[in-house]
């Protein structure tokens, strides 16, 4: 999604939700894909998400991230919980906390001996021949993969 764009939309649903005190950033976040910050108010978004993802992806992101804003203004309440999943949802947010379908661009490549599940990761694992992927148990060993092209 176009950046400017994604910002654009973040200002007007500050806006149309009388959020005129926060701001809006974009960060360099990785794992992160969006921020409320609610003693600063101030909404982030991670640069690299808007710009790998589509528009409903990241629209939904920002009224994840609005809903944070407006639970915290009305009811004085932190977190992903059933308050918060109920204004998700009057504001059109489905009301995940983590978007399934979103593109994440991971640095390091594992993968799982027994079932070849493909694991991400942002930062490289230490004692890698340690590691057991979680469904596998301890015949699911993980190694490392090289990225393609």
């Amino acid at each position: 999604m176009n950046l400017k764009i994604a910002q654009a939309l973040v200002l007007n649903e500050l806006n149309k939700h009388n959020l005129n005190e926060y701001t809006f950033e974009f960060s360099r976040a990785k794992r992160t894909k969006g921020q409320c910050w609610y003693i600063q108010k101030v909404i982030k978004l991670s640069k690299s998400y808007v710009e790998l993802n589509s528009f409903q992806v990241v629209y939904n992101t920002i009224l994840h991230e609005i809903a944070h804003a407006l639970t915290y203004k009305k009811y004085n309440v932190l977190g992903h919980n059933r308050i918060w999943k109920k204004v998700c949802y009057e504001i059109g947010c489905n009301g995940e906390r983590v978007n399934k379908d979103a593109i994440n661009e991971y640095n390091y490549f594992y993968k799982c001996q027994k079932c070849g599940h493909i694991i991400g990761t942002y930062r490289k694992l230490k004692n890698v021949g340690n590691k057991f992927h979680k469904n596998c148990g301890s015949e699911g060993r993980i190694i490392k993969v090289e990225r393609e092209g």
